[in-house]
């Protein structure tokens, strides 16, 4: 997403970028799609200054540039043996996407489990982009 972000801000096509990452994970959390923001806004910075660019946020900057999480709200039923061993769990989970359905992870997490996931679209603002 990154690569795209650029070519997009530079209006150049996606194979004339190229995006090296140093090392990803840590810090305030999904770095698939909050980074692009960073990387199209110091790539324009850059291409406009022709030098590098460094962009450092504290952590209520970044909050507020990149959002929060989805709200969630989980039903749930365990399943045990008299003996306390776990032989099942049924969950229905529902997320409130706002008025964007964007960057749920959720599908990814809960893709070995017997689930229902549902995303509902509302009125709310995205809290993600």
């Amino acid at each position: 997403l990154g690569q795209f972000a650029v070519a997009g801000i530079l209006g150049i096509p996606e194979n004339k970028v190229t995006v090296v990452i140093k090392r990803v994970g840590g810090a305030y959390g999904s770095k698939i799609s909050r980074a692009s923001q960073v990387a199209a806004a110091c790539a324009l910075g850059s291409y406009v200054t022709q030098r590098p660019v460094r962009l450092h946020m504290d952590l209520e900057s970044n909050m507020k540039m990149v959002g929060k999480r989805y709200p969630y709200y989980a039903k749930y039923t365990v399943g045990c043996t008299k003996a306390g061993i776990l032989n099942g769990i049924k969950i229905d989970v529902y997320t409130d996407a706002g008025c964007s359905s964007n960057d749920s992870y959720l599908p990814y997490a809960l893709r070995n489990l017997d689930n229902n996931l549902q995303k509902l679209l509302s009125n709310h603002y995205s809290t993600r982009w």
